[in-house]
């Protein structure tokens, strides 16, 4: 019995009355291809998690009010600080899926238009629709694409699918509708005795227009990225220093005191910004594809 399945069995009673709103839930793991549980045992594992960060979170709280000193007030606080992170954690953990899910989803568009061209490339040479997505899912150069494309050819070859069905199965657990469109249009070809290449290739220009505009739409974004990066980091950091010196000649502040300050600014604030900016620019960049 792994932590999935202990969890459900402790929580059954709450999960069974929230049951009819797990839908969505669902949706998300098949999406973020989370097929190991079901909707109900990662439900009663992110319970888990909450109860168990309550008393962890609380332990840690009590400790810093202990060595600040133990009023009611702060024990207050310490117990509502607690709450809120049990809380969170549950909602974390439910909100998981979905982010991974939109991960994928902006790593398929990434590299759509790239892939779309490499289907009329073998279109061309009249290869069959299911060992396209089948050698498309041995190239790791397309990330999450290529993903998507082996468990079409999984379905097929594995699970003994046709190619309209193993479609229709990629098309549902899909994060991306672009994705889950072309593939319904790739499909509706296929069974209609359509020209695959027209389609392809139609499909491929319209989704490398797109990239374009993506491609120029996240070239003006980084240029204002970089400029408030080094506004921020550069000119306000001088700014903090010169005033924070002031403060410690006038304004009444001690020398101790500035110098934390200070250095938590330069070698905690920046790593910070820079990181949180590195990660932003991760998260809009149309080159991430795995």
């Amino acid at each position: 019995m792994n932590i999935y399945e202990l969890a459900l069995n402790l929580f059954r009673p709450i999960v069974v009355k929230r049951s009819d709103k797990l839908n969505k839930l669902s949706n998300n793991l098949k999406r973020a291809h989370f097929t190991k549980f079901t909707a109900e045992e990662y439900f009663a594992f992110a319970i888990l998690l909450s109860i168990i960060a309550y008393p962890v979170s609380l332990a840690v709280v009590l400790f810093f009010i202990i060595v600040s000193g133990l009023t009611l007030r702060n024990l207050l606080l310490g117990v509502s600080i607690s709450l809120l992170v049990s809380a969170g954690t549950g909602f974390i953990t439910l909100y998981y899926p979905k982010t991974l899910a939109d991960a994928r989803k902006k790593k398929i568009e990434n590299s759509l238009s790239f892939a779309t061209l490499y289907l009329t490339t073998m279109a061309e040479s009249a290869i069959l629709p299911k060992d396209m997505f089948k050698l498309m899912g041995g190239l790791k150069e397309y990330g999450a694409i290529a993903d998507e494309a082996r468990r079409i050819s999984e379905d097929i070859e594995g699970v003994g699918l046709d190619f309209p069905s193993a479609v229709d199965r990629a098309i549902r657990r899909s994060p991306s509708v672009e994705w889950s469109e072309f593939l319904s249009g790739f499909k509706t070809t296929i069974v209609s005795g359509g020209e695959l290449k027209s389609y392809l290739e139609e499909k491929t220009r319209g989704y490398t227009e797109e990239y374009k505009e993506r491609l120029i739409s996240f070239g003006k974004m980084l240029t204002m990225l970089l400029q408030m990066y080094l506004t921020i980091v550069g000119i306000g950091t001088v700014f903090f220093i010169v005033i924070s010196s002031l403060m410690g000649v006038i304004g009444g502040v001690s020398t101790t005191m500035v110098k934390v300050m200070q250095y938590l600014v330069v070698l905690g604030g920046i790593p910070l910004m820079t990181v949180a900016m590195i990660i932003i620019i991760r998260m809009i960049s149309p080159l991430s594809v795995k």
